[in-house]
């Protein structure tokens, strides 16, 4: 059973600035920024 999270994790790119959230119920993310192709993740926040 998924855990959902109080506040959401956003993951930052370094390179392009996009952000992804991960709000509980999946906690995978891409491993590449899928606007730019870069693997540079940043935690925000």
């Amino acid at each position: 059973m998924p855990i959902p999270l109080k506040n959401p994790i956003v993951l930052e790119c370094q390179n392009c600035h996009f952000t992804f959230k991960i709000t509980g119920d999946d906690l995978s993310f891409p491993h590449q920024c899928p606007k730019c192709g870069a693997d540079d993740w940043q935690i925000k926040g």
